[in-house]
């Protein structure tokens, strides 16, 4: 399960609405086809409800992927800024010569 609380209860909520689809799913299909369309109200709204946390779930995905890639630019962004400093900083490194800022 994801540490995001959001998407934690709509993944919750999908699993849920899986479950129950299926079971009325099954109910349906043991009965006779005359004696469907009552379970075949109920299925359509599940599904239907279904449909919109799995959209939900979806956008959240989108949007949390947005927020990483928008962290991602900006890490990028400050590592081009500070490239000298970065590539001098492993040159000691990789010589073993102390670090300007040891403590």
């Amino acid at each position: 399960m994801p540490d995001d609380p959001e998407m934690r209860e709509l993944i919750l909520q999908d699993q849920e609405l899986e479950r129950q689809t299926q079971e009325l799913a099954a109910e349906a299909r043991r009965q006779p086809p005359q004696a469907r369309d009552a379970i075949k109200r109920q299925l359509a709204e599940l599904v239907q409800q279904h449909f919109e946390v799995r959209q939900r779930r979806r956008d959240l995905q989108v949007k949390r992927m947005a927020e990483e890639l928008e962290r991602l630019r900006t890490a990028i962004q400050r590592r081009n800024e500070s490239r000298q400093a970065i590539i001098e900083q492993r040159l000691r490194d990789l010589l073993g010569e102390p670090r300007d800022l040891d403590f």
